[in-house]
């Protein structure tokens, strides 16, 4: 949501930096739609990065320059998106004013409802949307506030990169985006009548965002993610984690559990352990929601993210909810001739281009 006045092509270069690996997608906006041109990953160095914030400005440097060249990369214009624990979410209904208005009382609500030193911050809000409370109508207003040290560590490594950065946004707001500028998922659910759950199944995090008719309610940060099965393989049978890894990714091709070898079914029961724990704090989520009010209902489950691939995830999350849980396949709102590459790898990315 962080914004730069450059201009630039409409072409433009988006990335997705996580723990486990970095996403990059090259691409423009155009009529509404996003036109993908390439996407590619790679690794992210160890101890580089955590919970949104670059601990190793150099190594990514190093690591991310080599993919661009490799990948042949030229364009300059650059975002990213980011997600962290250490942002701050509030949502205030402010009366509807023009935009200079609106922007003052922004910063005195902050001012008042959020514990933080505000010289630490960069402060950004969104309208959702318009709403009618008795006779005065209001907008409702998703506010972040990011820690400016995340932002400087982001400029000083696309700075070394020598790239100009347009934006800098969150993946929440990514995601409310890109269902808000869609009618279907995966060309036949409409999103417009439905409540749904979106869930980033990163490697050291999971972000659950809640969508009632095509409008962002809001999210949850959990700090579980894939490296928690990694790590129970590992434990549990006295593996690496490398070999842990490999073991799970040996799970991914087998979607009837009836079909499995015997070798493999230990396996199966340790992840399932790590999925019902993934399951309970989802489910806390869910509850929030429905809590609130009895109309409250979630109608289907949208995965993305790396663990989005793993079949043994969606059937769980499919009994577990008693819901429909499929992986982001496609929007109408996204065109990708690339039938290679998986869209629910790099959703965050894709979502960034959509500047609106």
């Amino acid at each position: 949501m962080k914004k730069w006045n450059w201009l630039w092509s409409n072409q433009a270069l988006s990335i997705d930096i996580g723990s486990y690996c970095t996403k990059f997608v090259v691409g423009k906006q155009k009529q509404g739609k996003i036109i993908i041109e390439q996407a590619f990953s790679v690794p992210t160095p160890l101890e580089s990065y955590k919970d949104g914030k670059i601990s190793n400005v150099q190594s990514l440097f190093k690591n991310l320059s080599q993919a661009l060249q490799n990948q042949k990369v030229k364009v300059k214009s650059v975002m990213c998106t980011i997600e962290s624990t250490a942002i701050i979410y509030r949502e205030l209904f402010l009366p509807i004013s023009k935009p200079k208005v609106l922007n003052q009382m922004l910063k005195i609500e902050v001012q008042q409802n959020l514990p933080i030193e505000l010289e630490q911050y960069i402060i950004q809000g969104r309208i959702l949307e318009k709403i009618q409370e008795e006779s005065t109508f209001k907008y409702r207003v998703l506010v972040a506030a990011v820690p400016k040290n995340i932002v400087k560590s982001y400029i000083q490594l696309l700075e070394l990169l020598n790239l100009k950065p347009i934006a800098i946004d969150l993946h929440s707001n990514g995601i409310s985006k890109l269902v808000k500028n869609s009618n279907t998922i995966n060309d036949q659910v409409m999103i417009q009548n439905k409540t749904i759950a979106i869930i980033d199944i990163g490697y050291s995090m999971m972000n659950v965002v809640i969508l009632e008719n095509g409008i962002f309610r809001f999210n949850r940060l959990l700090p579980i993610g894939s490296q928690e099965i990694d790590m129970n393989i590992a434990n549990s049978f006295n593996l690496t984690l490398e070999e842990a890894e490999k073991k799970k990714m040996d799970l991914q091709q087998y979607k009837e559990k009836e079909k499995m070898p015997n070798s493999l079914d230990w396996l199966q029961k340790s992840m399932e352990i790590t999925l019902e724990y993934w399951a309970k704090e989802i489910e806390k989520v869910f509850r929030y929601y429905t809590s609130r009010s009895f109309t409250h209902v979630i109608d289907a489950i949208y995965l993305h993210g790396g663990s989005a691939s793993m079949e043994t995830v969606l059937s769980y999350f499919q009994v577990f909810f008693n819901l429909p849980v499929e992986r982001m396949q496609k929007m109408d709102c996204i065109q990708w001739g690339n039938s290679s590459q998986e869209l629910y790898q790099y959703i965050n990315a894709v979502a960034t281009l959509l500047r609106k």
